[in-house]
């Protein structure tokens, strides 16, 4: 497995391209069998060039990717003006599946897509899928739920492309078609293997509570009181630093495992608390959320982000195997605007993996696996190592 990564900023979409074709061409020791292209909104004009210009240097190579506001390309993370990033993959053994699917106004029939997928895949199940979905039009929660039910051992990951403000200005490339709406993805099968990294930038605050009266979105009574008596008795117990950034960036963690013995990072689904019932003293949440679960609050900032993805990158870089590549989807809120400076994320992630040149975008929701079921998050990013399955 041969993966390298190329990342020019010129204002010009074709220099760009030539640019980094010329990098793979002399850093890939053979052809690629796949190109991850992501281009950021300022090249929409030129955007046709992509897929074209890639098959006809690389022919028999596939091409998917999407614009970004925002783009990743080895160590550097160019969040405004135009940049484009290609990462060529040479993957023996491994077969490759890109496809396109757009749902109707009233959302895809349910069978249409279920036969969609399971085409995707022939007599072995893919490893790894991912998803590069248009916010405007496609349902993006409803199709993962599908592809969770059909592919229930497969690492589904991605990101919603983002620049666009209105429907029709997003970019979704598959070799040499563009499309404006739905998803395009790619299906990964044979020697391989694939590991999500899911960094939600938070950390808990407070004991686990267990959920003793919910209602689908409305928690009622946490560790039989009042729930927001139980948010209460939390903030009361905590130093002023904290309380000051709950009361600003206050989380629910709803656990994955609620029977497990501790938590730790990666172990809570985390989402927004989108408000408060004064006269029932409930919460109300951006998830479902079960009586007898388990629950913690959690608050976000700078420092959470960076422990959190980097404890999490740490643990993945003890295993024997390294990775041959990476792809990273981060949030449009994160960067810059989390950290007060460029490139966090990839300078942690080179920490850790010294040789990765990972590539992608920031977007409007990264996808990533969880407790094992794929959400889509915010404030996240998402990092997908790629290892070969095996030394043949």
């Amino acid at each position: 497995m041969d993966w390298q990564t190329a990342l020019s900023n010129h204002s010009d979409l074709a220099h760009a391209l030539d640019s980094c074709i010329e990098t793979l061409e002399m850093s890939l020791a053979d052809e690629p069998s796949i190109i991850f292209v992501f281009v950021s909104i300022h090249h929409q004009a030129s955007w046709s060039l992509v897929g074209p210009v890639l098959l006809k240097r690389f022919q028999g190579c596939q091409v998917i990717g999407c614009c970004g506001a925002g783009i990743i390309g080895g160590s550097h993370e160019v969040e405004q003006g135009p940049a484009l990033t290609l990462a060529g993959a040479v993957l023996p053994g491994v077969d490759l599946k890109t496809f396109h699917f757009n749902d109707s106004d009233d959302g895809m029939d349910r069978d249409a897509e279920r036969q969609m997928l399971l085409d995707l895949a022939d007599d072995e199940l893919p490893q790894a899928m991912m998803v590069l979905p248009d916010p405007f039009s496609c349902n993006v929660k409803s199709f993962l739920r599908m592809a969770d039910t059909v592919y229930p051992q497969t690492a589904i990951f991605g990101g919603i492309a983002s620049g666009g403000r209105e429907p029709g200005q997003h970019a979704l490339f598959r070799n040499d078609k563009i499309y404006k709406s739905g998803c395009v993805g790619v299906t990964l099968t044979g020697n391989l293997t694939v590991e999500s990294i899911i960094s939600q930038g938070c950390r808990p605050i407070g004991p686990p509570l267990f959920v003793t009266r919910a209602t689908e979105h409305t928690i009622h009574e946490l560790d039989g009181m009042p729930a927001l008596d139980a948010v209460e008795r939390v903030c009361k117990a905590l130093p002023p630093e904290e309380l000051a950034l709950a009361r600003k960036a206050l989380y629910l963690g709803l656990a994955m495992e609620p029977h497990a013995q501790s938590y730790g990072p990666g172990d809570f689904l985390v989402r927004d608390l989108v408000g408060a019932m004064p006269e029932g003293r409930a919460l109300l949440v951006a998830a479902r959320v079960e009586t007898q679960s388990v629950v913690q609050f959690h608050v976000r900032d700078a420092r959470s982000a960076w422990s959190e993805l980097d404890d999490l990158l740490k643990e993945s870089a003890e295993g024997e195997r390294q990775p041959a590549g990476a792809l990273m989807f981060s949030c449009v809120g994160r960067g810059k605007r989390l950290y007060g400076e460029v490139g966090h994320d990839s300078r942690v992630l080179w920490q850790h993996f010294d040789a990765l040149s990972p590539s992608g975008f920031f977007g409007n929701g990264e996808i990533g696996q969880v407790g094992g079921r794929t959400w889509v998050h915010g404030y996240t990013t998402a990092i997908i190592l790629f290892r070969p399955g095996s030394d043949a």
